[in-house]
């Protein structure tokens, strides 16, 4: 049986909410500098995603597909599919703020609460940002299969594959 794909994002979305609706916390998810990996001998794509990763399934292992929607400021302002690479296959599509440092590192990553979801929007996102996020502008880049074959094979997100910059 195959399924819509707009059925697939539902039930994805769906199982964010789940999944994150136990968290209690009183600050957007955030990823503290110790925990951050470097790039020391390490691809740039894989410090964002590495960083993605952890804020926003909280593992180290899996992979993201992530399309970056600006930067502002020290701010890159991105969408990010991360799935963890086991026997649940847990996924989780958000919208994240990546925090660098003058020196270029990764310092912090913010993903919105569920519980304060539009109020977190609004905060960490600029308007016009916004916007575009709402459109869904971002299933572009998803293709589930690459996601999948990433897990097996560890070759680069599509943001990379395209040839985007990344700040």
């Amino acid at each position: 049986m195959i399924i819509p794909s707009k059925l697939c994002f539902l039930i994805v979305a769906l199982l964010l909410i789940c999944l994150c609706s136990c968290q209690q916390t009183k600050n957007p998810s955030t990823l503290f500098p110790s925990e951050l990996p470097t790039a020391t001998n390490f691809p740039r794509w894989k410090v964002y995603e590495k960083a993605l990763l952890h804020a926003t399934v909280r593992k180290s292992f899996g992979a993201c597909e992530w399309a970056i929607y600006g930067v502002l400021d020290k701010r890159v302002f991105v969408w990010a599919i991360c799935r963890v690479n086991d026997q649940i296959g847990t996924t989780v599509s958000v919208p994240a703020v990546i925090y660098l440092a003058e020196n270029g590192e990764i310092e912090n990553v913010i993903i919105p609460r569920i519980a304060e979801y539009s109020q977190d929007m609004v905060t960490l996102f600029p308007p016009d940002i916004r916007a575009r996020m709402s459109t869904g502008e971002y299933r572009d880049f998803i293709d589930s299969e690459h996601l999948e074959e990433r897990l097996k094979s560890g070759a680069p997100p599509f943001v990379v594959i395209s040839g985007t910059p990344l700040p």
